[in-house]
């Protein structure tokens, strides 16, 4: 799980970002892409006194080392943030989303939440996506990252536009923005080729007549209006049985 400083900046062109905004992070997440010049400027935006030369280029040293994390600028910045993740880390609180019910005391009580790479490694999808609705409180903002294409040795799902916009018409989330962006490129037959070793039939499957696609991840910011429990959609509009 990582943040990219430039959806920092996302962020703070949707508004979703103040000094008194208080974050929950699904997944401790790393903070990527922070040059000390661009560390300065987002601190500038927010209009907060630039720390010590010192303390900038650590950071952004430990950013391109890939070492530094997201709570780090919060901190600088004064966002009151907690994550919950799988493994210890700052201001992280151990949590298994397969099992693990949101605490009481966070229910309804985030400006924003953010899912950055995480609920596409976790099998209960249901329990994920009703634990952020939980966690953001009415008026508050969702803000999904998350794998649409590619990424074939990652993870274990890959979302789409219908999901996430089906979820926010049952949930009555307004959509802020939508879009997608795109890395490098993954191979389908990578993942044959890794389980190979366990899985011996794996070394018999067809080669693709086309191997590689781009890795596309999608950006989904929501806001959420209305507090009531979470509604689980179910899509219909594509499903072969007559429903009518």
């Amino acid at each position: 799980m990582g943040i990219n400083l430039q959806y920092l900046n996302r962020m703070l062109d949707h508004q979703l970002l103040r000094r008194d905004t208080r974050v929950l992070d699904i997944g401790c997440s790393n903070l990527y892409g922070a040059g000390a010049p661009e560390i300065r400027s987002l601190l500038s935006r927010m209009g907060v006194e630039t720390p010590a030369a010192d303390v900038v280029d650590d950071l952004a040293a430990r950013s391109a080392a890939g070492t530094a994390f997201v709570v780090e600028l919060f901190d600088l910045i004064g966002i009151e943030y907690q994550a919950i993740d799988f493994v210890p880390a700052a201001k992280t609180m151990k949590f298994d989303l397969n099992h693990d019910k949101l605490p009481g005391k966070f229910k309804g009580a985030f400006d924003l939440v953010l899912n950055f790479g995480t609920t596409e490694h976790v099998l209960d999808q249901a329990r994920c996506f009703e634990l952020i609705h939980d966690a953001c409180k009415p008026g508050g903002a969702i803000y999904h990252q998350v794998p649409a294409g590619g990424f074939f040795g990652h993870g274990y799902f890959a979302y789409t536009g219908r999901f996430f916009f089906d979820l926010a018409g049952y949930n009555e989330y307004r959509v802020l923005a939508a879009w997608h962006d795109q890395a490098d490129e993954s191979r389908l037959s990578k993942m044959f080729e890794d389980y190979a070793t366990y899985f011996p039939a794996l070394l018999d499957a067809p080669t693709p007549k086309r191997d590689a696609f781009p890795d596309t991840g999608i950006n989904v910011i929501y806001q959420k209006h209305r507090d009531r429990a979470f509604v689980y959609p179910m899509e219909l509009s594509t499903a072969h049985t007559n429903t009518g």
